[in-house]
């Protein structure tokens, strides 16, 4: 009965050790392909925030350069520039209001030009707006930082771009944005299905979140306190990291160089590896039913 024992024992072990044999190499090569398969599809998806943004501002951007010829071909007369302003602005969806502001402060007799019919009565102060100044200070097209409107209360960007006429500034056209089409967008592309993805400004402030009480009040970092020691490298750096910490896969990366916007995408490091569990599972399932046969055969042979 020992012998008997002995054998069944060493074909238990055998069978065991072929097992560990096949499936240790095996899981590592599937582990090693899978990161580096995060690695690509995480690069994918950045580029895809990227491409998202410049799609959502294209149309805006291209129009108030398209715009400028217009403003200095014209006698700019209130109400029908107004109703041209508003037929262009209905044009896309996001587009709330479409205006152009000279450079003339409006109690001096400056005039101000809307799609929404929105005249600034003398008080109003062009140069202490963001919009205006950054637009004057600059040869490129702006995007400033989401705020939320004073009238719809929803989350707006202004894209503006100055306007010169012989070589002098002249005012500055801008277009309200709702960022509301922007951030479903973001909100969609991520890594794994449970993921969440965000944009972030400089500060590492959410600009882009599904609840929309977050957006502008909240720190990502603050939320995420472990992935905090990742945010120095984000000014230079695509940061991937598989295991980040508190369980967490964290990738992101600049994407908007004038504003310092980041994407962000993060999700459990657990749904990551879920293809290296199945093919840990299976392994299991081939190992137990190679234990089972092994276990009968010694026992008939044993017999």
């Amino acid at each position: 009965m020992k012998i008997k024992r002995k054998l069944l024992i060493s074909y238990i072990i055998i069978a065991l050790f072929s097992i560990l044999l096949v499936s240790i190499p095996v899981v590592a090569s599937q582990a090693a392909a899978m990161e580096k398969d995060i690695v690509q599809l995480s690069e994918s998806q950045i580029n895809n925030a990227k491409i998202s943004i410049e799609n959502f501002f294209k149309n805006a951007m291209t129009m108030v350069k398209d715009l400028v010829p217009y403003v200095n071909s014209h006698e700019l007369e209130l109400k029908q520039t107004q109703e041209d302003f508003l037929s262009l602005a209905k044009e896309n969806e996001t587009f709330l209001c479409l205006y152009y502001a000279d450079e003339i402060q409006m109690k001096d007799g400056g005039m101000a030009y809307s799609s929404d019919g929105w005249f600034p009565d003398e008080t109003y102060d062009k140069y202490s707006r963001d919009w205006f100044i950054q637009a004057r200070d600059s040869s490129n097209v702006i995007i400033t930082e989401p705020y939320i409107d004073d009238d719809t209360k929803e989350l707006v960007t202004t894209v503006c771009y100055a306007v010169h006429k012989e070589s002098k500034f002249a005012g500055v056209i801008a277009i309200d944005i709702l960022m509301t089409k922007l951030s479903d967008s973001i909100s969609n592309i991520k890594i794994t299905d449970k993921g969440l993805s965000f944009l972030l400004n400089k500060n590492g402030n959410y600009l882009t979140h599904q609840n929309q009480e977050k957006i502008l009040s909240a720190n990502f970092f603050d939320d995420y306190s472990e992935l905090k020691k990742y945010q120095a490298e984000l000014e230079n750096d695509t940061v991937v990291k598989i295991k980040a910490g508190g369980g967490l896969y964290f990738m992101a990366e600049k994407i908007n160089d004038e504003n310092d916007w980041f994407f962000v995408t993060i999700g459990s490091t657990k749904d990551l590896y879920a293809q290296i569990d199945k093919i840990l599972f299976i392994c299991f399932i081939i190992g137990f039913v190679t234990i089972v046969i092994a276990t009968l055969l010694s026992l008939l042979i044993a017999i």
